[in-house]
């Protein structure tokens, strides 16, 4: 993506692909090299005249669309942070997106233990559950260790984000922080 001041604003050009949401969003934020080099990010509305969402469905079957601009029009109030700010900006955005996918799939585990807890308990072999059985009991134990490392690992993940923002200082954008 490129972007262009035109003296009373922004004009994009370019193409991103995979936006995950593009298709219901208000918004998305798009990172674009202004003429200097430098990297911006930018709130784009996807139905603004000159944006294209091209469908795509991934192979998990979800919606991605590619987002093709053409001259589109952003008004200087759409524009994170100051020009040429979108590195910062978007390494912040990449961690704490990260962090949220990390959470999500302890989230994931946690309820595959409970799962497999439930079915040990329920499923029977001989008269007896099955997690009655050293080694099914030791293999679940095990998962449970490593689900409770998992979490340990996220909160302290967590931690030195929050942390690296109090020695860096506020983050370049965040709520109530868009350029006015």
């Amino acid at each position: 993506m490129t972007a262009r001041h035109d003296g009373t604003g922004w004009r994009l050009e370019g193409r991103c692909s995979l936006v995950p949401a593009a298709h219901v969003a208000q918004r998305v934020l798009v990172p674009a090299a202004t003429e200097d080099g430098e990297l911006s990010v930018f709130l784009v509305d996807p139905r603004s005249e000159g944006a294209e969402l091209e469908r795509v469905e991934t192979t998990d079957e979800q919606l991605r669309p590619n987002l093709h601009l053409k001259s589109v029009r952003v008004p200087d109030a759409e524009l994170l942070g100051e020009a040429g700010s979108g590195a910062a900006i978007v390494e912040w955005i990449r961690q704490r997106a990260t962090l949220s996918l990390c959470a999500l799939q302890l989230g994931v585990a946690e309820r595959a233990l409970e799962m497999t807890a439930t079915y040990t308990t329920e499923r029977k072999q001989f008269n007896r559950p099955i997690g009655s059985f050293q080694a099914v009991h030791q293999r679940a134990a095990d998962a449970y260790v490593q689900v409770q490392a998992m979490k340990v690992t996220l909160w302290r993940a967590i931690h030195l984000c929050d942390e690296s923002h109090l020695v860096a200082g506020d983050p370049p954008v965040g709520p109530g922080r868009r350029r006015q």
